[in-house]
């Protein structure tokens, strides 16, 4: 029963170090940086209608 505990420990730990590299990986990927005015983080940009802004209604 141990000898099955000690590898069940080693192989956890395997598996941790492996999601823990993975996470320090895609925290350090460069990111492309958006520009002033454009969406947020996470958000996509809406299109805005070129029949409002050419009638110079507010969106």
């Amino acid at each position: 029963m141990t000898s099955v505990g000690r590898w069940e420990v080693w192989i956890a730990a395997v598996f941790w170090a492996v999601v823990f590299a993975a996470m320090v990986a895609a925290r350090l990927r460069a990111r492309p940086t958006t520009a002033r005015g454009s969406a947020g983080a996470g958000q996509t940009a809406r299109p805005q209608s070129t029949a409002s802004t050419a009638t110079g209604a507010l969106p």
